[in-house]
Formats: C-alpha cells, sequence, structure tokens
C-alpha cells in the first residue's frame, strides 16, 4: 500500500493531484486546512493498492522475480470403514512436499482464508446497478439533484461509487477550523437545533485540549435561563460570561470570544436587533448549526432564512439519533457554505469532531458507520 500527501488551494485541486499520480482507485484518508503561509490551503492524504503509473521503473539490469509454481499436495483416500472380518485397513502414510508435512486441516484453513480474500476482492468491485444505488441513497435523505449527478458521473462498481462519493464529500467538508485568541465565534440556528451545546462542546474543547482562555457572550434574552446556562458552562470551564453591552464595550486579543444567539426570530424587529448585534460584535466565523434530524427538503428554506446573518461555516448536530445524514450534504449543497464540525445530541458521548467524508460515505452506503 502507498500512502502519500498533497498540498494545493483547494479540495479539488488536491483531488486531481491524487487521481494523476494514485490512480482512480485511490482512497482519502484525511484532509486538513494549512495554516496561513503554507505552500496551499488544504493538505490530502491518500492511499492506494497498487504502484502508482508514475513511478520510475526498475533498471534493466535488475533481474525479473522468477515465478514460481504452487501446486496443491493431492492427499491419499483414507478409508474410514470399520475393520472387516478379512483385516485391517491402515491410514497410508501422509504424502511429504518439500520437507514439510502438510495436513489436511491446515490445508482446509488455508483454502477458508483464501475464500475470505477473494469474498473481500469480490465486494469491493462488485456490481451496483444504478436504480439500487440511487434508492439507498435517497433513503438515507440525500438531496436527489445530488443524487442524481452522483449515479450520472459513477460507474456501477461500488469502489467506483465509493471514490466518486467520497470525492464529492470531501469537497463540501473542512479539518475543522483553526481559532486562535482575538477570534470571535457566534453559533447560529433554529430552536433546537444544539446552538448552546455546540458552544459548551467547543468552548471546552479549546480550554481543555488546546489550552486557550476564553469568555462567552450571551445574546439571548428571549429563552429563560439562558444567561444562567450559559454562566453554569463558564463556571465549569473557569472561564466568564458576559452580556453584549460589555462584549461591545470590550476587547480581549489574548482570548477567544463565544457568542451564542437565540432562536431565528420571527418577528421582523427582533430580527434586525439580533443582526445588528452580531455585526457590532463583528465574529470572524458565523456557525450556522443544523440538526441532522431536519429533513433534506426544509433545508433550503432554513438556510435562506440564516443567510440574513451572513454564516461562514456549517455544523451538523444530533448525527446520533438518526442514520439519514443528508442533512449534512443538502445543506452545504444548497448554502455554498463548508461543513466544519459535526456533533451528537446535547446528552449523547463525544466532543465537537471535524468531519470524515469516508465515514459519511459508509453511512450512505449503509455500511458500518459512527461519529
Amino acid at each position: 500500500m502507498i500512502i502519500k500527501t498533497y498540498a494545493a488551494e483547494s479540495a479539488a485541486a488536491a483531488l486531481k493531484m491524487v487521481r494523476a499520480e494514485l490512480g482512480p482507485d485511490a482512497v482519502v484518508l484525511k484532509t486538513r486546512e494549512l495554516p496561513v503561509g503554507s505552500a496551499g490551503r488544504i493538505e490530502v492524504t491518500a492511499c492506494a493498492d497498487k504502484v502508482i503509473a508514475t513511478e520510475t521503473p526498475r533498471p534493466a539490469t535488475v533481474a525479473a522475480p522468477v515465478q514460481r509454481q504452487v501446486t496443491r499436495a493431492t492427499f491419499p483416500h483414507v478409508d474410514t470403514h470399520r475393520p472387516t472380518q478379512a483385516g485391517v485397513h491402515s491410514r497410508p502414510a501422509p504424502i511429504e512436499v518439500g520437507t514439510t508435512e502438510l495436513s489436511s486441516d491446515r490445508v482446509d484453513k488455508l483454502e477458508q482464508k483464501v475464500d475470505r480474500i477473494l469474498s473481500l476482492l469480490a465486494s469491493s468491485s462488485a456490481v451496483v446497478p444504478h436504480q439500487e444505488l440511487r434508492s439507498r441513497l435517497l433513503d438515507r435523505d440525500l438531496p436527489e439533484t445530488f443524487v442524481n449527478e452522483l449515479v450520472t458521473s459513477a460507474s456501477t462498481s461500488l469502489s467506483s461509487i465509493r471514490t466518486t462519493l467520497t470525492d464529492s464529500l470531501t469537497s463540501m467538508m473542512l479539518p475543522g477550523i483553526a481559532i486562535k485568541p482575538g477570534d470571535s465565534v457566534a453559533v447560529l440556528g433554529y430552536a433546537g437545533a444544539g446552538k448552546t451545546s455546540t458552544l459548551g462542546k467547543l468552548a471546552a474543547k479549546l480550554v481543555f485540549q488546546e489550552k486557550q482562555s476564553i469568555r462567552l457572550v450571551t445574546l439571548d434574552s428571549i429563552k429563560i435561563g439562558a444567561h444562567e446556562e450559559l454562566s453554569s458552562y463558564a463556571d465549569i470551564l473557569g472561564s466568564q460570561a458576559i452580556d453584549f453591552a460589555t462584549a461591545s464595550n470590550t476587547s480581549d486579543d489574548k482570548s477567544v470570544t463565544r457568542i451564542d444567539t437565540p432562536a431565528y426570530p420571527k418577528q421582523s424587529a427582533q430580527l434586525v436587533a439580533l443582526r445588528e448585534q452580531i455585526d457590532a460584535l463583528k465574529p470572524r466565523y458565523r456557525l450556522a448549526v443544523i440538526s441532522a434530524l431536519t429533513r433534506s427538503l426544509d433545508v433550503p428554506q432554513i438556510m435562506q432564512q440564516l443567510a440574513q446573518f451572513a454564516p461562514t461555516h456549517l455544523v451538523i448536530t444530533m448525527l446520533d439519533l438518526t442514520e439519514r445524514w443528508g442533512t449534512a450534504v443538502s445543506s452545504a449543497h444548497v448554502s455554498r457554505l463548508p461543513v466544519c464540525f459535526v456533533t451528537n445530541a446535547p446528552a449523547g458521548i463525544g466532543t465537537v469532531n471535524a468531519p470524515d467524508p469516508a465515514n459519511f460515505t459508509k453511512m450512505f452506503l449503509t455500511e458500518e458507520s459512527h461519529v
């Protein structure tokens, strides 16, 4: 197996380099965003089972490996009948192959192992009819336009379908975002999407894993106990919770400011006021939080309404509560924004994580998957 890393200005450009050198069956292992000043913006690590086409051929002086023919030993027939009165059947001596004595049990085990390997190879190159593939993907709540494009562009082999789907998802997802001291991050979304929980998990990630200082800001004057909830997060993290007035009049270049917002308001006056508050705090990142429980058909309207706050990235929550993750693709497809984080339900196990395109592919193709 060959593993190589490529850097380019975009995920699509990096994938093109992967396909050109490692071939169409190469598998993307991971992607990550490179720091400013690096030779490229996106780094993609991929692997391939075959030797790359551009590899320098061996010198003519190197002798080619000797082709050895392996044949299966023929074992004598063993008579399992009971002894007769005429005499007793004796067991013939085993036949030796070279200097190693082989047994029937050992040959059977080797045959079973070969059968398993051949089965795996057959499943990776199995042919899936387009109609069956289309039905699978639509059942995972993927948008119909995306499914039609994928089915049209992919061949019918399962390995090719998996590669094409992973490439498409890689172009929609980022390996997280680099949040530095002095940055502000706002979370946006509808009631129940998991905004406050996402904010708390992101804050915990910064404090406990990245050892950064944070301060929490709430703009939610609608939900009862919103400030108290944020204050409890601050107490656990050893940070401070402040209101809009304090945040707008002070700055902290040594801390990361996390901004919690109320649910998307229905009244125009509240909507305008919220938008003005967010703009006044000038967050570098505006994360639109979308629940995986949201139907893909409802995503276009939701993203159109959240567009008033100029979101920069997407966060998909509640992945542990459903096996239909199509909302992530629908949100990215409609908004043209990348998914930078995924997470479970507020009561679920785990923190926010970078999205894994290969993991999403397994789920969409009804294979084993986990967050």
